[in-house]
């Protein structure tokens, strides 16, 4: 099954580390309402940021190149180096360009991700783990956001990344802060009745 929980286990997981998901909550939703007050300069950054990771993904893939030559993939393994470094500083060099193909695949993983958010919070459901109803309504939100992208490309790319990567981490840090609210809540019921 895809979503085989062992409830005990993932019940006892979230509960012993319900702070970080409220901490990590709280920072997601600063970060979307930083993101979500100035989307163009959120979308420069989502693109620049995307671009640097792929050079510097080249650089190691580069790297790793050396270790390959034992197979005969050595120059493959360059020939994927130069073409990540390229993409790389082509990105950072455009980012108008690369924000309009960015921002219909941002929207294609906001479906991708809201899909699997859902089926999530129906496994979490199905075990009474607490807080599923906000991963349901977290997956729920991203496949609008996903579908909303896709009506309007390529025109709403100029801050769509942005202000969109600001509404998913400003409802996914709701989603976590809750969870782990709840989560702590019943940590410390559990523990007062073991008597502890």
């Amino acid at each position: 099954m895809l979503f085989d929980i062992e409830a005990n286990e993932v019940a006892q997981d979230v509960m012993d580390n319900w702070g970080w998901f409220v901490f990590l909550g709280v920072l997601m939703i600063m970060a979307g309402t930083a993101a979500i007050g100035h989307p163009g300069l959120a979308t420069v950054l989502t693109v620049g940021v995307l671009g640097w990771l792929l050079v510097f993904a080249g650089f190691v893939q580069g790297f790793a190149s050396f270790f390959a030559k034992s197979w005969g993939g050595f120059f493959f393994e360059i020939i994927v180096a130069i073409l990540y470094v390229m993409a790389g500083f082509a990105i950072i060099n455009n980012p108008a360009m690369t924000s309009v193909w960015v921002t219909a695949i941002v929207a294609l993983a906001f479906v991708a991700g809201g899909t699997v958010r859902v089926f999530e919070s129906i496994a979490m459901a199905g075990n009474d783990l607490p807080a599923w109803g906000w991963v349901l309504l977290a997956g729920l939100t991203g496949v609008f956001v996903g579908v909303a992208i896709f009506s309007r490309w390529p025109d709403s790319s100029a801050g769509a990344v942005g202000l969109l990567v600001g509404i998913a981490l400003l409802v996914n840090g709701i989603s976590g802060v809750f969870l782990g609210v709840g989560a702590g809540i019943a940590h410390h019921r559990l523990k007062k009745a073991a008597g502890g």
